[in-house]
């Protein structure tokens, strides 16, 4: 049975968000392999955690991975500021074929687009994947996971981050079905009366104020908020207040499409045309 079997019978999905099934990815041929260890959410550590426990079980993952689509640049993307999870990963690339491309410290370092252009200088075609352009990436943990499906090990855990309002914010394995509840309650228990989950992170994540909903393969973490916290004040809002929100606070200056990571990098994206356009017609902007 060859590893791609191997991870999936073993149910390995991306570990980042995505869920994309790994086995997928396996089957494609490219020349390079990344290893996205960005980690931009903000109060998310689980990566860098990962990446300090179990570095040599990421370097294995990888070396199979690339093994398996036939690349010969592996890389492995952290923020230089991660230092503990540099060391540990330079350690266990001695020695193997496996480097490290330290990222700036900025938001979204981990957007597959920029991480390409960064370790490659490879611009992915708008509305593309990395494997366009001979790439493939992954999180870490998805790596770390395939290198526990060599061994017949199937996906039966997750680490995950558990943020903000608890008394002891964590960093932890939890077996896949468990509860928010019980994964806060590890955490010490919350500080507020009236909680508001925000999976995922702050920025790109699902609010729920349900505690019992259950952890998945492809949980990164949760930073829980009273909600009647500022942040969640705006989040709850309906998606046309916000809208109207943004619009009234915009005077059209620019600077958010300027300093935009993919406008840099030329594509055609224009965060301040939100300001005159609906939500889906800047959808369609930002997937050109």
């Amino acid at each position: 049975m060859n590893i791609a079997d191997k991870v999936r019978q073993a149910g390995v999905v991306g570990a980042g968000g995505g869920g994309f099934p790994a086995h997928v990815k396996l089957a494609a041929k490219a020349d390079t392999l990344i290893a996205n260890g960005a980690e931009c959410e903000p109060l998310l550590h689980k990566d860098a955690v990962l990446m300090e426990e179990e570095a040599a079980a990421l370097v294995k993952g990888m070396q199979l991975a690339a093994e398996a689509v036939c690349a010969r640049d592996v890389v492995i993307g952290i923020k230089a500021r991660k230092k503990h999870a540099v060391e540990a990963a330079t350690e266990a690339c001695k020695g193997t074929n496996v480097r490290i491309h330290l990222l700036g410290d900025y938001y979204p370092a981990g957007d597959e687009y920029d991480l390409v252009y960064e370790v490659t200088g490879r611009l992915i075609p708008p509305a593309g994947i990395p494997i366009n352009v001979g790439v493939v990436v992954n999180n870490i943990e998805t790596f770390i996971n395939i290198a526990h499906a060599a061994e017949g090990k199937p996906v039966t855990h997750k680490m995950l981050t558990i943020a903000d309002a608890v008394k002891s914010p964590v960093t932890l394995r939890v077996p896949l079905g468990t509860s928010y509840r019980d994964a806060i309650a590890a955490a010490g228990g919350l500080t507020t009366n009236d909680p508001v989950l925000v999976i995922g992170g702050l920025m790109m994540g699902q609010h729920t104020d349900d505690l019992d909903t259950p952890i998945t393969k492809t949980a990164t973490g949760v930073v829980i908020l009273p909600r009647d916290h500022h942040v969640m004040e705006r989040k709850l809002k309906p998606a046309k207040a916000q809208a109207k929100i943004g619009k009234s606070a915009c005077d059209q200056c620019r600077y958010c499409t300027e300093y935009c990571p993919r406008f840099l990098l030329g594509y055609q994206v224009e965060p301040h045309a939100g300001r005159v356009s609906s939500v889906t017609e800047q959808q369609i902007i930002l997937e050109r």
